[in-house]
């Protein structure tokens, strides 16, 4: 036929079928083929080969001339063919190109990544004539992205918790993911999705997943292993199983790596059993078909902290040198994130193990309140809970917490219980001892400004809150002081759930100085106090229903109770927190005596007479009796001398013998230590040596001066 023209591109269709080219379309064409690694293929409107200019190697077998004729997919082995075909068609009908598409071709059994550009050609007339396909291979460029693809992901995603296990099986799940997963781009058309690794695991050595300091390379050709994460192969998993730990000979690949610190690329065969220790899992990989194995140190600064391992199985493109690059980096960032994890899994050991140690062991048994207390572990450190017996037969609940973790927290979290333990010895009213509680952490806050710059401990303010809580039974009262801290949720025995309205306190340390408050209100027999650390009311509303809802049943026993409500808590809601129970009970009425005494100095000797009565009627001996005749002797002397009237004794048999002399003066009696010629100011002195504690309180109408006598001490 005539031969056509296409204008300014100069695009003839000659008699005889072909295609060429002239003006400034030859330039353009010519500009195009001049590239090295483009191939131009010409189709027909049947998809046949027309004219081919073939510059990249290994794809078609033919030269340009004998394919003529062919349709492409039967010169060239596409994965996917029938998809090459839709897209071309679709291209023929609508005319929109289509561009740079990554499609899978295999050359001599190997996939390779071409990019591929289809465009309709059209003849002056506008009708269609034609498809012209470009086509370049860009598999290495493709695989390079898919590596900085991979490492920024591992970058990204790995490392994201200061949990060794976490981090160890964030990197196994990454490194098993697809391409398209890490990049977001297309997939290869046609392509198996290609994964860095079919199996992936991590080994650490023993004492760096206990947070111990790593060895030093070379390690000992013996060291112990654990493996602490591993994804792709039930084979493998049932052959070295998660958690198992095994020692790597030094004449093995596994401890050549561990020993020079370089990743090494290996080939699975059935002789590659290279120890005892490793012929069971080295078999199972076989049996998977896994046939490319790289083994990549995690080292920091010198030390080993382990190994990853990488595997390829099946038709999967075995690894090369770039992939063993790629791995040593992703080595390198992931036992960073593994080093920190250490130290901090080291820290939280020292400073869990702190906490531990400087909790109460047991609820000190009391004779009118049961306690019971549960302690819901995790990363803080800060709180501690506490029941203190106190004179007269009461009983300090104390829940506090610390801001901030690890050992700083645990440290000051000692020193506060401590304090705590120290200023309810002295009997302080709940107020003044938080009072005092805050100077403390006030001043320990001003330690830690004073410390230099360079340490991190400097710039974190300390702050604690705290409630403590007085029961007294024998009152039938509960007195309740806090600091920033919720108050307790009180279950009555009638079923009744409140949270009594207890005048909020500021912070421990805070530059708030309100004056703290205590709120007092009657604890009927078996009513139950439950204390808790703010974290635990972290969501108030769950919370809240759950105390409510437990706390209904109070009667059951406070071990039960306090399992309840941790078991009824979301499983994701389970904070470390601590949790104290308490139920109040009456006090024995034939275990307490209080006279009223007159304010003369005849008052001592009465005093000796009822104490010697009383004492006999409870059972005991001479030599008792005479202790009490002399305790109470001297205290009330004291009353008579330097206080005023109205004086009053209590004599309580609890754990010991409890004497308590009330007057209504406010004068605080001082121990002395008098001269040999002094007539007088022996007698705290006296009592001080006779018994095992003393002090004094006081109340709004005046003192209370105590004595407390140990029955063992006693007998």
């Amino acid at each position: 036929m005539d031969a056509q023209s296409s204008g300014d591109a100069g695009l003839t269709l000659d008699a005889g079928g072909a295609f060429t080219v002239g003006g400034l379309g030859a330039v353009l064409i010519e500009g195009l083929l001049s590239q090295s690694l483009v191939d131009l293929v010409v189709l027909d409107t049947d998809l046949r080969i027309v004219q081919a200019e073939l510059r990249v190697p290994g794809p078609v077998k033919l030269s340009a001339e004998a394919i003529v004729g062919y349709r492409f997919t039967e010169v060239m082995e596409f994965t996917d063919p029938a998809r090459e075909v839709t897209v071309s068609r679709a291209v023929l009908t609508s005319g929109t190109p289509a561009l740079d598409r990554l499609v899978g071709v295999y050359v001599a059994g190997e996939l390779r990544i071409h990019s591929v550009s289809i465009f309709r050609l059209e003849d002056p007339g506008g009708r269609v004539i034609g498809l012209a396909r470009t086509r370049v291979d860009v598999t290495e460029r493709e695989k390079a992205r898919d590596r900085l693809a991979l490492l920024s992901t591992v970058r990204e995603r790995v490392g994201r918790t200061l949990d060794i296990a976490t981090t160890c099986q964030e990197l196994v799940d990454t490194v098993t993911l697809r391409t398209t997963e890490l990049t977001g781009a297309p997939e290869v058309v046609g392509s198996q999705t290609v994964r860095f690794a079919d199996i992936a695991g991590v080994e650490l050595v023993e004492g760096v997943v206990r947070g111990d300091d790593p060895p030093i390379a070379p390690v000992d050709p013996h060291v112990a292993l654990r493996h602490v994460a591993s994804v792709g192969s039930t084979a493998y998993m049932e052959a070295h199983p998660l958690c198992e730990v095994r020692a790597l000979p030094g004449e093995t690949s596994y401890g050549l790596v561990l020993s020079d610190r370089e990743a090494r690329l290996l080939t699975l065969t059935p002789d590659a059993l290279w120890s005892t220790e490793t012929r069971a899992s080295t078999e199972a990989l076989i049996a998977d078909q896994a046939h490319s194995l790289i083994l990549a140190p995690l080292s920091v600064h010198g030390a080993v902290l382990g190994l990853l391992y990488f595997c390829r199985r099946g038709g999967a493109e075995p690894f090369d040198d770039e992939d063993v690059v790629l791995a040593s980096e992703m080595a390198a960032h992931v036992a960073l994130c593994i080093d920190n994890a250490r130290r901090y899994t080291r820290e939280r050991v020292v400073a869990t193990t702190m906490q531990r140690r400087a909790l109460p062991r047991e609820p000190v048994a009391q004779t009118a309140v049961a306690t019971a207390y549960l302690n819901l572990p995790g990363r803080r450190a800060g709180y501690w809970f506490d029941t203190i017996a106190l004179p007269g037969a009461r009983i300090a609940l104390v829940v506090g917490d610390v801001a901030g973790k690890g050992v700083q927290a645990a440290t000051a979290m000692g020193q506060l219980r401590t304090v705590v333990q120290t200023l309810a010895a002295l009997d302080l009213d709940p107020e003044e001892l938080m009072e005092r509680l805050d100077d403390t952490v006030t001043y320990l806050d001003q330690e830690r400004a004073a410390l230099p710059h360079s340490d991190p401990v400097q710039r974190e303010a300390l702050r604690a809150c705290c409630v403590y809580a007085v029961f007294d039974p024998i009152a039938g009262t509960c007195t309740i002081c806090r600091a920033d801290h919720p108050g307790p949720v009180i279950a009555h025995p009638d079923g009744r759930i409140e949270s009594p309205d207890i005048p909020e306190g500021p912070p421990l340390g805070s530059t708030d100085k309100s004056q703290f408050a205590t709120c007092t209100f009657e604890a009927s027999e078996n009513t139950v106090f439950a204390l808790q650390t703010g974290s635990l009311l972290s969501d108030d509303e769950i919370a809240w229903g759950v105390l409510s809802s437990e706390l209904r049943h109070p009667e059951r026993p406070l071990r039960d109770l306090a399992d309840a409500i941790v078991h009824a808590l979301p499983e994701h809601h389970r904070p470390n927190a601590a949790l104290l129970l308490a139920r109040a009970s009456s006090f024995p009425e034939d275990s307490v005596r209080t006279w009223d005494l007159p304010s003369r100095f005849e008052a001592a000797s009465t005093a000796r007479d009822l104490a010697r009565g009383q004492l006999a009627e409870w059972g005991f001996g001479p030599e008792t009796s005479f202790s009490a005749e002399v305790i109470v002797g001297e205290l009330v002397t004291n009353a008579v001398r330097y206080g005023a009237p109205p004086v009053r004794l209590r004599i309580i048999r609890d754990r010991g013998l409890t004497y308590e002399v009330y007057d209504s003066s406010s004068a605080a009696p001082h121990l002395r230590h008098a001269g040999p010629t002094d007539e007088g100011g022996r007698g705290l002195f006296i009592v001080s040596q006779m018994t095992d504690q003393w002090g004094a309180r006081f109340t709004d109408q005046g003192k209370i001066i105590w004595a407390e006598q140990g029955l063992e001490a006693s007998v």
